[in-house]
């Protein structure tokens, strides 16, 4: 139904995927990374068919169709919350302020990116999370006594237990910061690239409620399964 979500909160694919190519090894010392002196996998930036488009326009007109439908359903005092890849943020805030305001651009500042395995630029250790709410004078949720808070969170990307298969999971710290600022107890807050369930996880233990959706039935169970373990 329209203006039936408290908050959108969402992860969607960058269109950033690449067919996995073998690297000379002639030119670097060593294919694998080491971390504290331990070998780590090959990276893999092939991560479906769901992030692989015919070109830029064709992943940009899908992507408008999504904010569209997703800004229709958003209450007109609920924020969205959307990461993006940070080489087409300005398009994606063109495709936002079309059906909403864009409020502010947040930063999560990953304190342990993946190293670049050449060593002839910097290390990407940054992802932009577009912040939006339906109109530019909404009353919108701000949670401002939570703390004076600045418009970047830093944390690790996954690790340890609760790092899954999915290849883009966001930690859950950084779904937590954004929905306890931007969202209240028993909001509804609907994700629909739910992915790994991240965003399910972090509404169950916030006392949200939550709808999710992932086109990826692997992914769907796996999403099950975390949700599960938060118990009712």
């Amino acid at each position: 139904p329209d203006c039936y979500a408290d908050m959108i909160l969402t992860d969607p694919p960058y269109n950033i995927s690449k067919k996995n190519k073998k690297i000379d090894r002639t030119k670097i010392q060593n294919r694998s990374l080491r971390r504290n002196g331990v070998r780590s996998k090959e990276l893999n930036y092939d991560f479906g068919e769901w992030d692989r488009f015919e070109s830029r326009e064709a992943f940009l007109e899908w992507t408008e169709k999504w904010v569209k439908e997703f800004f229709r359903i958003l209450k007109p005092t609920g924020s969205f919350v959307s990461f993006f890849d940070k080489r087409l943020t300005n398009h994606f805030q063109d495709i936002v302020d079309k059906y909403g305001y864009t409020r502010q651009t947040l930063v999560w500042h990953k304190t342990n990116p993946v190293p670049q395995i050449f060593k002839v630029g910097f290390a990407s250790s940054t992802e932009f999370i577009a912040w939006a709410t339906k109109q530019k004078g909404a009353k919108h949720t701000f949670n401002y006594y939570l703390n004076h808070a600045h418009n970047f969170i830093e944390t690790p990307i996954c690790m340890g237990k609760e790092r899954t298969k999915h290849p883009t999971q966001k930690p859950l710290k950084v779904i937590c910061w954004l929905m306890e600022y931007l969202s209240n107890e028993g909001d509804l807050i609907i994700d629909p690239f739910l992915g790994s369930g991240t965003t399910a996880v972090a509404a169950k233990r916030l006392g949200r409620r939550f709808l999710g959706i992932d086109i990826n039935p692997e992914y769907c169970r796996l999403a099950e399964e975390r949700i599960s373990e938060c118990g009712n």
